[in-house]
């Protein structure tokens, strides 16, 4: 931190990653004080740009996965676009589907959704 502040106003020149009147908490896009190390929020998945200031975890949409919002949660497939499976819960053995978006089938049904019959 620079200690030189102004004489009129009493705000700090701060560095980059430092904010406040006294240069005593992080900036948008920071966390961790005094360290303030950078968000690692994925723009795809994130809902902005800052994070949770203590901890770091980012603000994710619907479909990504806690953290960095840097991959697609359970029942969504495709990063970066994430996707929702849609699987037929009577057919399919879960939520869950691979990364081309076919879901696992139980025993009789078949196809992407597993909402067929399996031939």
């Amino acid at each position: 931190m620079d200690n030189v502040c102004d004489a009129e106003t009493g705000q700090c020149k701060c560095q980059s990653n430092y904010g406040g009147l006294n240069c005593n908490k992080c900036n948008k896009g920071f966390y961790n004080y005094p360290r303030c190390d950078a968000c690692l929020c994925m723009p795809e998945g994130s809902t902005e740009e800052k994070c949770d200031p203590i901890t770091g975890e980012c603000h994710c949409r619907e479909g990504y996965e806690k953290g960095s919002c840097d991959k697609c949660s359970e029942g969504y497939y495709g990063f970066p676009d994430c996707i929702k499976c849609d699987c037929n819960m009577e057919g399919s053995t879960s939520t869950s589907c691979d990364n081309s978006g076919k879901c696992r089938c139980k025993g009789n049904f078949g196809g992407t959704k597993c909402n067929d019959c399996a031939v």
